[in-house]
């Protein structure tokens, strides 16, 4: 039942492909691939929801299949649960993406600054549930040697993003890359994020306070 199965599709695809279901429908599932797209009849049909979105803005498909991470894929997808419709996604080429309306329009809200974004592999996406214009976004640059934490925040649907990694370790034995991050569902603030060693928690959403878990 798996979206990319027709290979006139020619889909892009990451190695784990993100679902999610949607909070206002409980029919329907969201899948990611270069595109988004929903099935509402347990995968018996999809329908597409938005253009290529693992194209960088300026360039075409052509132009982007002779660029280095042209061409990404969809690596994270978050459905919030206050506002209907409003959908997040992210790439492993660093674009970030939202739709307030089902998918029907598109505006690009990657986050600005990043070093060298097409080898930012963005696979923590959060909506939050306390805030409708609110997101968090964990990424890493691994394909660039780095293995220090990178956590970002926005609280106007994207327009503006501010690093919050304020007490993240950065040598953790096994790597202090970050891969994902998650609100808490009753308390506002409270976040958690995972990386390559451990788990930490945040009470203010921006300081790290506690290691939840030893390192490995």
């Amino acid at each position: 039942i798996a979206p990319h199965v027709d290979p006139a599709a020619r889909a892009r695809v990451t190695n784990d492909i993100p679902l999610v279901w949607a909070p206002w429908n409980p029919r329907q599932l969201i899948a990611g691939l270069n595109v988004v797209v929903s099935t509402t009849d347990g995968g018996g049909h999809w329908t597409r929801l938005s253009p290529d979105l693992g194209i960088p803005k300026g360039l075409d498909s052509a132009a982007a299949a002779n660029t280095p991470n042209g061409r990404g894929a969809i690596e994270a997808i978050a459905a919030s649960s206050l506002q209907p419709g409003t959908i997040w996604v992210s790439t492993n080429n660093g674009l970030i993406h939202l739709t307030r309306d089902g998918g029907r329009t598109w505006s690009e809200v990657s986050i600005p600054g990043l070093v060298d974004p097409r080898r930012a592999n963005i696979s923590g996406l959060e909506a939050s549930p306390h805030h409708p214009g609110t997101a968090y976004v964990a990424l890493e640059y691994l394909r660039l040697g780095d293995h220090t934490p990178h956590l970002y925040r926005t609280r106007d649907y994207g327009r503006t993003w501010n690093k919050i990694i304020a007490g993240l370790p950065t040598d953790e034995p096994s790597g202090s890359v970050t891969r994902v991050i998650r609100a808490d569902r009753e308390k506002a603030g409270l976040l958690f994020v995972g990386t390559e060693s451990g788990v930490h928690v945040s009470f203010d959403e921006v300081h790290a306070s506690l290691r939840l878990h030893p390192p490995v």
